[in-house]
């Protein structure tokens, strides 16, 4: 009896040992289970609110270089006479009104002197942007704290630029951003509990949103809330909020070229929610499995646990992923190498996914381009595509490039891709670059033109005369593709100049201007090299003979008198005549038309001269009183 007394006992207490083993083992894994879903939990709330954050930046930046943009066109037509005003700019389209309004311009004593807006203030030299300016040589521009017209009430943050005309200050530039731009558009696709702002360097934010109100003003030092955010990181606990006291999980991005940070925050207390479920769900499953549970059903229940952990670490990817992939702001394709079967050459490309947007921008579905090749897809593209593929799987690195579309329906559309190398497939990241690359034309195009009359100036001359002289050394020999180069001064516009004033002067320069382009052909290249000084790039022009007969229709239209007021003055030209020979480099081509031209001039003006031959007069050569 005494034995089977001990027995039981002993059955007993292995019983009770092997229980309270299980309930021991049980709490710490239902502990392990809550710290690693509380870590994965907050970690993926901090990579949202950092992804959140970067796209803020990127939207903030995009806004700050449209505006900035139009403040550099403003800056750079500032030389031009007549300058245009703000107004004719914002017609023509050359700066864009979307974000910024109004725009000024106030001189170096503080005065507005143009403004896109009808009322405005007239004074803004005790304005802290204006002096920021006055006392720094900095071109860039200056982002200023939300300030308030005291005209119209509204607020607004100045952007502005400093205008200088022979390295001197000469007055700023202002574009007015309403601060709302900034975060209210964002702001739409954010859950309430979300706030974002855009903090200044100097600490004051520029604009915060807020359960849906948007303040600005308030301080925030962003290398304490740097800190902050990094102790975060590293405690995996959120911060206090410095603004309102709620503590949150928050991110601090740096605003590329501007002095500027993306801030974005959620609240603690409605980010952890699911947390709180899991915890008070994960208890009450551990308390009625420890009930009903042995050894046994502790081992099942390990592996049961591991496989729904494995599982939900696994849908926790997932939707990370598509959350990623919804989220950017470009085309996303992940795509698969479609390889010719003998050789494992790259001959096409399988869609295996993508985002709402690359089939939005391709006009069709997510679910109708899964499956698709770009052969079918993008059948103009395609080659170009694959030589880019080919270059990355060759190198395994990333690559970037831009690429001007032909398929139908994305004709003249610019997108700039960036290439990631999978498995064996590819990341493809596209973003729409077509209104950059419009603007970069637009620049180009002022920057090689005449202000007053409109043909290309010197700059673009010698360019053009570059690819002219490339032009004639691969076509064939013969009169026929003769490249001739004339000269023309104007003989007597000083006088006018000086008699009759600089309006007077631009007037004959303009008329003078027209008269040309009419009297050469639509090929031709007129081009102003400054002052009274223009020429003419004469592709193809044929013999001698057709040469002299240019020159003279030239002649004849240029000395025809010029109607200023009641007056009738002359300012004929004096043209230099030279063909191409080759292997000559352009600078001695343009010296020995030069040297024609001063030919002319000796000769007695008023007619054309060849460098090497004697002066020809012929029926146009006439002197004009």
């Amino acid at each position: 009896m005494a034995l089977n007394f001990l027995r039981t006992h002993s059955a007993k207490a292995a019983v009770l040992g092997v229980v309270a083993l299980v309930l021991g083992l049980l709490g710490l894994e239902t502990h392990r289970a809550l710290g690693s879903e509380y870590r994965v939990q907050v970690q993926s709330i901090q990579s949202s609110v950092e992804r959140t954050a970067q796209q803020l930046a990127a939207r903030t930046a995009e806004a700050m270089d449209q505006v900035n943009r139009s403040t550099l066109v403003i800056n750079y037509t500032l030389g031009r006479y007549p300058a245009p005003t703000l107004t004719d700019l914002e017609l023509s389209g050359v700066i864009d009104k979307g974000l910024a309004d109004p725009m000024f311009i106030a001189d170096v004593s503080g005065f507005v002197q143009d403004s896109t807006a009808s009322s405005h203030m007239q004074y803004v030299a005790d304005e802290e942007f204006f002096k920021q300016h006055r006392a720094s040589t900095e071109r860039h521009v200056f982002v200023g704290r939300v300030w308030t017209d005291v005209v119209s009430g509204a607020s607004r943050i100045p952007v502005t630029r400093r205008l200088e005309v022979d390295g001197k200050f000469h007055g700023i530039v202002c574009a007015m951003v309403d601060p709302r731009v900034l975060t209210v558009p964002y702001g739409r696709h954010e859950v309430s509990s979300t706030t974002i702002g855009v903090l200044g360097d100097d600490g004051y934010y520029r604009s915060r949103l807020s359960e849906g109100r948007m303040t600005f003003g308030e301080r925030l030092d962003p290398r304490a809330v740097a800190h902050q955010i990094a102790e975060s990181k590293r405690t995996l606990l959120p911060g206090r909020s410095r603004v309102d006291g709620s503590e949150r999980f928050a991110a601090l991005v740096k605003v590329e070229r501007y002095p500027l940070y993306a801030v974005v925050a959620v609240s603690a207390n409605a980010a952890l929610a699911p947390y709180r479920q899991f915890r008070e769900k994960s208890i009450r499953w551990a308390i009625v499995t420890t009930l009903g549970m042995a050894l046994a059903a502790f081992m099942l229940l390990r592996l049961a646990r591991s496989l729904d952990e494995s599982r939900r670490l696994t849908r926790t990817a997932e939707a990370t992923f598509r959350a990623a992939l919804e989220g950017s702001l470009d085309a996303v394709f992940i795509l698969e190498a479609v390889r010719d079967p003998d050789g494992g050459r790259l001959v096409d490309l399988r869609i295996r996914d993508c985002n709402e947007r690359a089939a939005q921008g391709l006009s069709t579905t997510r679910t109708e381009l899964l499956g698709a090749t770009f052969s079918e897809r993008l059948p103009a593209s395609t080659e170009r595509y694959l030589k880019a593929f080919n270059h990355v799987a060759a190198t395994g690195k990333p690559a970037q490039n831009e690429m001007e579309c032909h398929d139908p329906g994305l004709e003249g559309i610019w997108l700039h891709h960036q290439i990631v190398p999978l498995e064996d497939g590819f990341a493809l990241i596209s973003r729409d670059v077509t209104e950059k690359k419009a603007n970069e034309a637009t620049l180009a195009a002022l920057s090689r033109a005449d202000s007053l009359t409109a043909l290309t100036n010197r700059r673009g001359f010698e360019e053009k005369l570059e690819e002219a002289i490339l032009r004639s050394a691969r076509a064939k020999a013969g009169d026929g593709a003769n490249l001739a180069l004339l000269y023309v001064d104007l003989d007597g516009f000083k006088a006018i100049n000086d008699s009759m004033g600089h309006a007077a002067g631009d007037a004959v320069l303009v008329e003078v201007a027209r008269r040309l382009r009419a009297a050469v052909r639509t090929t031709d290249v007129v081009a102003r090299l400054g002052g009274d000084e223009f020429a003419v790039i004469a592709e193809n022009a044929g013999t001698r003979r057709d040469i002299d007969t240019l020159a003279e229709r030239v002649l004849g239209d240029l000395s025809k008198p010029h109607r200023l007021g009641d007056a009738q003055r002359f300012a004929t030209p004096s043209i230099g005549i030279a063909i191409h020979v080759p292997d000559e480099h352009s600078g001695a081509f343009r010296s020995r038309a030069d040297a024609a031209m001063y030919r002319a001039k000796s000769a007695g003006k008023a007619r054309a001269a060849w460098e090497n031959t004697s002066t020809f007069k012929g029926a146009a050569s006439r002197t004009v009183d």
